[in-house]
């Protein structure tokens, strides 16, 4: 898992210490009451309008590209996410060799760093002119090409973006100045706990084969990565063939149309690399794992399992069940190890949602001393969960502040571009969030419950302490039986006793 490059990552959930937390309780007989209050109707979530922009060159071949265009004309500005299937799944296929980790990261944000007609700050000054940003991320199964800028600019912005994505300079200047940046956040990343946990959890819950394990750009591969190798990433991962262009603002279909053809037109050849597969299972991790921080005075805890997909059915149900568990302050973890117990300044549970797989979390930090009673009330309450269900009123509650957040979320243009993108990535029907608070207000107190029992029994949780071995070893061989150290890598370095 990159915690480098942005990704969608927030994780969800809980899940506990032993496999004893698996087990199944037979579900109560009022589990089935629907909330006591109205539940929220759809939210206004626009429809986008689609059409495709076919090659414009004689003789391409290739996909079209897919547009998909809300207009919203209160403002005279455009919103744009190019979502490009492949990623940094790319580093390890689609040409003749496996590149370091992290090329991927590092090849977005050299793009940005000049083409062959505004080398270097020529090209920041030129979209500043028009009001513009643009931006370039690698995530594991899309990389995005995101911006904005005021609707006066649009044939200027399309024009520059084109030359962002197929006209690159990778100057070397560039390039060491970028690895430079990147050496001294990679440094800061070594000495942060919740860092270091991320990217072992990546290596815990997924084979080594899959891109999930990835640590993305590392200090290893910061100087490994050459620039042919940027190069090579750049050829597999930026094909307009088969990807799709969202656009939200001030641009009438026929316009945008117009303005794609005369800009991007002769681009749309080839075709984006195919989706993969689901990600395969790996390793039983189960257990505890601990990475030795000597000296350090906390523990950062965090308890994982592999979650749903984010197209799974039982998506919905699971989201109302960790806003419940975890997802905000007053959910049952917060109030009992934050507010009662006063074991830290904040426990949350959150689910990771991706399109081939999904990780469900909980995190906290507490005192070395209080790790094993942390450990004890992760579990406790997820047991709780599973012994009494939720009640309609504590359900109705969640699911009004999941509606609640999800209607503020939308309400700006880049929110609603960013939406529709998360809905093409992961595979989503066409009118997903146009029916999200109907579903959401369809969830019954047993379906949550049912959802997270079959969550929390698909494979063992394992609890990952980033930490002092000296001062949590007891702890943690207490709470689980079985203890291994690993390096910030993730890499087993022995079996503790």
């Amino acid at each position: 898992m990159n915690t480098l490059v942005p990704s969608s990552s927030l994780l969800l959930a809980a899940l506990c210490v032993s496999s004893s937390v698996l087990a199944v309780e037979p579900p109560r007989a009022d589990d089935n009451t629907k909330p006591a209050v109205a539940p929220p109707g759809p939210a206004a979530f626009p429809k986008p309008h689609r059409f495709t922009l076919d090659p414009t060159q004689p003789g391409a071949k290739g996909a079209p590209l897919e547009v998909l265009l809300v207009e919203r004309h209160e403002a005279p500005a455009l919103v744009f996410h190019l979502l490009v299937p492949g990623g940094a799944s790319l580093e390890r296929r689609g040409g003749d060799k496996a590149l370091p980790a992290g090329t991927g990261g590092l090849c977005g944000q050299v793009m940005l760093e000049g083409t062959q007609k505004h080398q270097g700050a020529a090209l920041s000054e030129s979209l500043e002119r028009i009001g513009a940003s643009l931006d370039v991320t690698v995530g594991d199964d899309a990389a995005s090409v995101t911006g904005r800028v005021l609707s006066t600019g649009l044939d200027r912005f399309l024009t520059l973006m084109a030359e962002v994505i197929f006209e690159p300079q990778f100057g070397e200047h560039e390039i060491e100045s970028l690895r430079e940046r990147y050496r001294a956040a990679l440094e800061n990343q070594e000495t942060d706990p919740k860092a270091i946990g991320n990217r072992v959890l990546g290596r815990l819950l997924y084979p080594d084969s899959d891109v999930y394990s990835s640590p993305g750009l590392t200090l290893a591969t910061v100087d490994a990565i050459t620039k042919a190798d940027l190069r090579a990433f750049h050829a597999r991962g930026f094909r307009l063939g088969g990807a799709k262009l969202i656009v939200v603002g001030d641009v009438t279909a026929k316009a945008l149309k117009n303005a794609l053809e005369r800009t991007l037109g002769a681009k749309v050849v080839g075709e984006a690399a195919p989706w993969l597969a689901d990600a395969p299972a790996g390793e039983d991790n189960a257990g505890c794992h601990v990475v030795d921080r000597p000296g350090s005075v906390q523990s950062t805890i965090f308890v994982a399992n592999r979650a749903v997909k984010r197209a799974d059915k039982a998506y919905t149900a699971l989201v109302v069940a960790n806003q419940a568990l975890g997802g905000s302050g007053s959910s049952r973890l917060f109030q009992q190890l934050r507010e009662k117990e006063g074991l830290t300044y904040g426990v949350y549970s959150a689910m990771e949602p991706r399109r081939r797989g999904g990780e469900w979390l909980v995190r906290m930090q507490v005192r070395n001393e209080k790790t094993e009673q942390a450990l004890a009330g992760i579990s406790r309450e997820i047991e709780k969960f599973k012994r009494d269900g939720l009640s309609a009123d504590e359900l109705a509650a969640n699911v009004r502040y999941i509606a609640g957040t999800f209607a503020l979320s939308i309400e700006s243009p880049s929110s609603v571009a960013y939406r529709i993108a998360s809905a093409e990535l992961n595979g989503l029907p066409a009118d997903e969030w146009q029916t999200y608070g109907k579903r959401l207000g369809a969830v019954t107190p047993a379906e949550a419950v049912a959802a997270a029992r079959e969550q929390f029994a698909k494979q063992g949780f394992l609890t990952l302490v980033v930490g002092s071995v000296e001062a949590t070893q007891a702890a943690l061989m207490k709470a689980c039986g079985k203890l291994v150290q690993r390096d910030s890598m993730g890499k087993e370095l022995k079996k503790l006793k």
